[in-house]
Formats: C-alpha cells, sequence, structure tokens
C-alpha cells in the first residue's frame, strides 16, 4: 500500500470522533434514512442484489444510494464504507467482548 494512501485511510478512519459518553459521533453530512440502511448492509458485507432484496428496492437504486453515501462521507469505496459503519454502529458480532474491531476501537478510546 502506498503511502499516501495508507495516510488517506488513516484518516478516514479517524474522521468519526468520540464523543463525550463514549460513543462515536460523525462530524460528515447527514446520510439519509435509506442511505443508512444501505451503510448498515454494506458494513454486513451484503452485495448490490441482497441490499435491493432486504430493502424492496431496485440494484440500481442501491447504487445511486451507495454512490450518495460515499462522496457524503468522503469515501472512496465500499470496503472504506464498510469500516466506517464499523466505527459509526459498532461489531456485529452476538459477542463483541471477542471481536476484533471492538478491542481495536477500545483501544483508540483508551489512547
Amino acid at each position: 500500500m502506498a503511502t499516501g494512501h495508507h495516510q488517506y485511510m488513516i484518516t478516514q478512519l479517524q474522521s468519526p470522533s468520540i464523543g463525550h459518553h463514549g460513543c462515536f459521533e460523525a462530524k460528515v453530512a447527514k446520510l439519509t434514512v435509506m442511505e443508512n440502511r444501505v451503510l448498515m448492509l454494506v458494513t454486513l458485507a451484503k452485495t448490490n442484489k441482497e441490499i435491493a432484496r432486504a430493502l424492496g428496492i431496485s440494484p440500481a437504486t442501491v447504487k445511486r444510494h451507495v454512490e450518495n453515501l460515499l462522496r457524503k462521507l468522503r469515501l472512496r469505496n465500499r470496503v472504506e464504507a464498510a469500516i466506517y459503519g464499523l466505527m459509526v454502529q459498532g461489531c456485529p458480532a452476538p459477542d463483541r467482548s471477542i471481536c476484533a474491531f471492538e478491542l481495536w476501537r477500545e483501544a483508540l478510546q483508551s489512547s
């Protein structure tokens, strides 16, 4: 990974801030309700077709929502969106105590 891209990823991962209750708060443009639903499903590694079926919309509409949320959040691709979603929404694993993402997040909060 190139140094410039690595720095970009670090900047993007740090874009949510830790609020006074220890929760991540987005510092970016607000997403619509549907964009938030799409982001949640992207975070769960769902495809556009799977998201479309789950939300009762077309894959083309899902694609448009993904494009909009990427633009609003200033992200480059779905992987960055999934990481961002994890940072904002937390780990989807049933047992968060063993979730590597949650352990990283706790370490970040304590530093």
